[in-house]
């Protein structure tokens, strides 16, 4: 099969979506299928075609105001004429606005078969106070997306059940859609130290958001520096985003020195896995998680985990892989952190268990239930239903009826 993968965001961008997507394609090459990339233009220096490790990708603009999102159709449907007249199955991996739905309405125009996942950060989560007002400014553009996709579903059960609250009230909801991980690549990562760490430390590979919860580790850590079992043991954060500096502020409060709270800003990828290998420990400290593949990850590499039981994490670890503990509660997260330093043998327990879990989430594992669903979706027939006189428009634009 030919598969066309739509994601907002696709490297050189990281992310657990884009992670996601980029190992879909590895994957489907395995099998012997293949994935190609249509994702957004942003920046807008980045080119608008190019290869990333033998998986094509093509880029597209898209737009906020009614006139950007009408200007920018006729661009999209001819960036991606060609890609949609040769693909068996269009896969919108995050339904966040707008460009699944222009990818929703090229689908019915070209005849191609749907799937939209739902990844959580385009939907109201009551543990990510943000995600209400990108719902809020979205909703003109997912719903009819919601509404015109062959076969929705989402990445967790939490995920689904948010989904459900929200949809438009004929949205047929297709079930949980894990998110595998290449277990071998993860091997085969080397350990690094951050730069200036000797030693054992702590880690978190974050973006630095209020729903990922690293204000909660910062007062975590400060309670655990207190009863003395992390000693001299630094907290590394690795991840950029609007908190930066509000959390840099935070641990200088708490008299923790730069030393003692480290933050790398944004890293590679690789590198990122190679310090997850080489930490002591890691921490997942999320108010709110769609999914949580770093969960997986960590436990691929065998970094012992404490996450936060929340959202959609308890699908993506286990509890045997991972201790956890409730979110928004520094003095619990704390109380974790010093079980796992103080016992060796609980550390050994998680780096075991963590991956063996790790490896029953393999893409060969995994990608088989994928290929199954695209198969399944073409042979589902919907009628194109539009709800607002935007997406009429668009539609007549992108169907060249204009």
């Amino acid at each position: 099969m030919k598969i066309t993968a739509v994601t907002s965001l696709y490297r050189p961008h990281v992310g657990g979506v884009e992670t996601m997507v980029e190992e879909m394609a590895y994957a489907s090459q395995n099998a012997d299928h293949e994935l190609q990339v249509i994702t957004k233009q942003w920046p807008s220096e980045l080119p608008i075609e190019e290869s990333i490790n033998d998986v094509s990708v093509c880029r597209v603009p898209t737009g906020i105001t009614e006139d950007e999102l009408l200007s920018n159709a006729a661009t999209i449907r001819d960036r991606s004429q060609t890609i949609l007249t040769n693909t068996d199955a269009l896969h919108l991996v995050g339904m966040r606005r707008p460009l699944p739905l222009y990818m929703t309405l090229l689908a019915h125009v070209h005849q191609v078969p749907v799937i939209g996942t739902v990844v959580g950060t385009e939907i109201p989560n009551p543990g990510a106070p943000e995600s209400q007002k990108i719902w809020n400014e979205g909703i003109p553009y997912m719903y009819d997306a919601f509404t015109n996709v062959s076969v929705l579903n989402a990445v967790s059960t939490n995920t689904l059940h948010l989904t459900s609250k929200v949809a438009p009230a004929n949205t047929q909801m297709d079930g949980v859609l894990i998110a595998g991980i290449d277990y071998d690549y993860y091997q085969g990562i080397p350990a690094m130290q951050p730069p200036g760490v000797e030693g054992g430390f702590i880690f978190s590979l974050r973006r630095l958001e209020p729903s990922k919860g690293i204000d909660v580790l910062i007062d975590a850590y400060a309670r655990s520096i207190e009863t003395g079992w992390v000693h001299d043991m630094p907290l590394v954060i690795a991840g950029d985003g609007s908190q930066m500096e509000s959390l840099k502020a935070q641990a200088y409060s708490l008299g923790l020195s730069e030393l003692q709270v480290r933050f790398l800003g944004s890293i590679p990828l690789e590198e990122g896995i190679g310090m997850l290998k080489a930490a002591t420990l890691t921490v997942v400290p999320s108010r709110a998680e769609g999914g949580g593949l770093v969960n997986t990850e960590a436990n691929a590499v065998g970094c012992p985990l404490i996450a936060s039981d929340t959202g959609g994490i308890r699908e993506y670890t286990s509890e045997d892989a991972a201790i956890l503990v409730p979110p928004d509660d520094s003095v619990k997260l704390s109380e974790a952190i010093d079980s796992v330093l103080q016992d060796k043998g609980t550390q050994t327990r998680l780096r075991n268990a963590g991956k063996l879990f790790a490896a029953s989430r393999d893409w060969s594992v995994i990608m088989p239930t994928y290929i199954e669903l695209y198969q399944r979706a073409a042979e589902i027939k919907r009628d194109l239903r539009l709800t607002t006189d935007l997406t009429r428009k668009i539609y007549k634009v992108l169907a060249n009826e204009l």
